[in-house]
């Protein structure tokens, strides 16, 4: 019999990690206790480790039957993402709405479709299976790495960066990739529910207040020279609590359900135009930027 840190016993899916079962996990038991190498990474691993405790009491009314919350079963991967990639150095975040169910959902990551999460990130590993979801719509399956579906919003994204910057070091030397929120909804057919979609009352106000604290801290702590919300949700909730810190743009979410985000975000040039439109420096406050080819 194998038993949890706590003395349960665990039960069920083979591949489960050993150490922790569902009633007692929780991703601030995997951060790491030595000294840390980036004291800004670990921050907001704290941070939002301590906003998916928070979250985790609150009941969401219809349309929601299904919550996923991929930054405890995906922890592992998202914990590299964030020490990999988030950098004192960078200046400019940009900011989407919440997981979505072919991406961040599978891996913990934003806009974190998985061929590019493995081929351009170079991040690997598995989910804490007994962090999983006690319900899972059958038709969202929680398959990790695995996922033979693509995440479009994640390929247009990260697309775009990887034709700009041609690797992740050099993007991630001049700009971060945050979610505002690290909850999926879904309905009982399956279909996603976004936020703008959750229904009024005290569990979203609860929701938002605990999003906006844990982005103004990051806000706070990094100082980015910018934001940029992708999509209009992103955008307000971002120019409504830290606007006062630093300016706030919009570029167009590259959601499928945009039809014109698929020829926008296939372009360098049009959002590299619209970043410049913000800010003319932008595009050139990190020295290796300026190698860029498709910077004339």
């Amino acid at each position: 019999m194998l038993f949890c840190a706590q003395g349960r016993l665990l039960l069920g899916h083979p591949r489960r990690s050993l150490k922790h079962c569902h009633r007692c996990y929780s991703p601030s038991i995997h951060m790491s206790n030595t000294t840390p190498e980036n004291p800004s990474a670990e921050r907001l691993l704290e941070w939002e480790s301590t906003l998916v405790k928070e979250l985790q009491t609150l009941r969401f009314p219809s349309p929601v039957s299904f919550i996923y919350s991929p930054l405890e079963y995906a922890w592992p991967l998202h914990e590299e993402y964030v020490r990999r990639y988030y950098r004192p150095t960078a200046r400019v975040l940009f900011v989407g709405m919440n997981p979505g169910p072919f991406g961040m959902v599978q891996s913990g990551i934003p806009f974190g479709d998985v061929v590019i999460v493995k081929e351009w990130l170079d991040i690997r590993g598995d989910l804490v299976f007994t962090a999983l979801p006690e319900r899972v719509h059958p038709k969202r399956p929680i398959l990790g790495l695995h996922c033979p579906r693509r995440e479009v919003s994640g390929q247009r994204f990260w697309g775009w960066a990887r034709q700009g910057w041609h690797s992740s070091d050099r993007f991630f030397s001049w700009a971060f990739v945050y979610n505002y929120c690290p909850l999926a909804f879904l309905s009982s057919s399956g279909k996603n529910i976004s936020l703008e979609q959750l229904r009024e009352g005290n569990s979203k106000t609860e929701l938002l207040r605990h999003c906006n604290r844990c982005l103004l801290y990051l806000v706070d702590d990094w100082k980015p020279l910018v934001i940029f919300g992708l999509g209009k949700f992103a955008y307000q909730m971002c120019d409504q609590v830290v606007g006062h810190l630093c300016p706030v743009y919009m570029l167009p979410h590259p959601s499928p359900a945009n039809p014109k985000s698929g020829a926008y975000w296939s372009q360098w040039s049009a959002v590299a135009n619209d970043i410049q439109k913000a800010d003319a420096s932008l595009l050139y406050t990190n020295t290796t930027f300026q190698e860029n080819k498709y910077v004339q």
